[in-house]
């Protein structure tokens, strides 16, 4: 049996609707007693994938904020993307992030911005407090080899 997994995104603006994320599950023939339920590699590829598009509505909303222009009400263009990882307590996510053409309605020439390069860190904070908790707790070779 086969099933296919989809999530919703509600008021997400350029995100909202249902996106399908996976399609999991076992014919009859892999089944066995006691064999019932998602398996561990089933629910690492879930939640890895609905990570992945969470993080990818939240970036969308935060590059559609900043799309106008602060001064005027032009639309800013795209110049060009960079694709961008972010490791998260569920793993790491690769995200196309755009840089945007500044206005030039005030003088100045216009400029390439990233409207995700102040959002986006290398590691989320999470991730950052497991493995100081981890550090705390275990020696540097103890914490290397989990890692």
């Amino acid at each position: 049996m086969r099933m296919l997994i989809t999530v919703e995104f509600a008021d997400a603006g350029a995100k909202s609707g249902a996106h399908r994320i996976l399609t999991i599950g076992r014919g009859l023939e892999e089944m066995q007693s006691g064999n019932i339920g998602l398996s561990l590699e089933e629910a690492k590829s879930l939640v890895s994938a609905v990570q992945d598009e969470f993080v990818a509505a939240q970036a969308a909303e935060i590059v559609e904020t900043h799309r106008q222009c602060s001064r005027c009400p032009k639309r800013l263009k795209i110049k060009d993307w960079k694709l961008r990882r972010v490791n998260t307590a569920l793993g790491k996510v690769f995200l196309p992030a755009p840089r945007l053409v500044t206005c030039s309605c005030d003088g100045t020439h216009s400029r390439a911005i990233s409207p995700l390069k102040g959002w986006l860190a290398r590691s989320t904070n999470e991730l950052k407090y497991l493995a100081s908790r981890m550090a705390s707790q275990y020696s540097y070779r103890q914490s290397a080899a989990l890692a």
